[in-house]
């Protein structure tokens, strides 16, 4: 299967033979897609697709075969995916995020981009992918539809390194054995000059270890 970045979406039944393509469109509202993978087994039989625009709208596509006759039909079904926020789990966390918001604003639709959209490996995880903006690593649960939580890689840069870096931004990452191979970019306190930062992070949405940044 692949898409275009304006939700063209092709799927090729085999590579080899007469089999004719079926073509949907997705819902993109004005929306560019960002990247597609896929979210179940190589073998199942009815493999589920997750598609993502570059400003966070998630779409499952779905192949469903149904028999007519001799013959498998196959059909594509599109379902816009909602994904809550985590809930606020005391009176300080919601008087945080408020406070947050009021001394720094909303954030910017360049902060909301996606850099990539990865899959998570840990079999004892919730979250199924990682979706990883300029300045967070957020872990969303497509099962559940839920972002189970999201970590500031300011944040988290603050707690390894002893050098006062400021505006830390992620440039790339990709996965790396266990965990993410993040590349940053920021600045110094000292200086105005830009510099690269290159991290490995194990992680999961409940905890980080073995941290090399």
């Amino acid at each position: 299967m692949v898409v275009s970045p304006t939700g063209a979406l092709r799927y090729w039944p085999e590579l080899s033979g007469c089999a004719p393509t079926i073509d949907e469109q997705l819902p993109l509202g004005g929306e560019i897609v960002h990247s597609i993978s896929r979210l179940t087994a190589a073998d199942d039989k009815s493999p589920v697709f997750l598609v993502s625009t570059s400003t966070g709208v998630f779409y499952a596509v779905e192949l469903l075969n149904r028999l007519e006759g001799d013959d498998y039909i196959t059909q594509i079904s599109i379902t816009t995916l909602s994904i809550k926020d985590p809930p606020i789990t005391s009176i300080a966390a919601g008087i945080g995020r408020r406070l947050n918001t009021m001394l720094f604003g909303t954030s910017t639709v360049k902060d909301r981009e996606f850099v990539k959209v990865l899959p998570t490996r840990s079999q004892l995880s919730r979250a199924d992918i990682m979706a990883i903006t300029r300045r967070k690593v957020k872990f969303i649960s497509i099962a559940e539809r839920t972002l189970l939580k999201e970590v500031d890689i300011a944040n988290l840069v603050a707690a390894y390194r002893s050098e006062n870096l400021t505006d830390v931004a992620i440039v790339d990452v990709d996965l790396f054995r266990d965990g993410l191979l993040l590349l940053l970019a920021c600045k110094g306190f000292e200086s105005s000059d830009q510099g690269l930062l290159l991290g490995r992070w194990v992680c999961t949405e409940h905890n980080q270890r073995d941290n090399d940044l």
